[in-house]
């Protein structure tokens, strides 16, 4: 009996331990290159730490905050188009 509960215990205790955080689960896109300049076709862009946007589980970054902002005024076209020129382009 003792056997069982130790199992039934350690499983409980392993089967907890792969959980990450929750930040870990999140997809950087193109390669942390600022989203914006993507959807231009601009592939040399590099997005900054600080300029980074949550949306639908993925984090997009960008080079400032202006560009940052244009993305979200129409965030969904913006995605698709950035996701667009991303295949196209590599």
């Amino acid at each position: 009996m003792k056997l069982v509960l130790f199992l039934i215990l350690a499983s409980s205790v392993f089967s907890c331990s792969h959980h990450h955080n929750k930040t870990l689960h999140h997809h950087h896109q193109f390669n942390k290159k600022c989203a914006y300049e993507v959807s231009q076709n601009h592939f040399d862009v590099e997005g900054k730490e600080e300029f980074k946007l949550e949306h639908n589980g993925e984090i997009y970054y960008f080079s400032s905050s202006e560009n940052m902002k244009k993305f979200q005024s129409d965030i969904e076209a913006y995605v698709a188009r950035s996701r667009k020129n991303w295949k196209k382009g590599f």
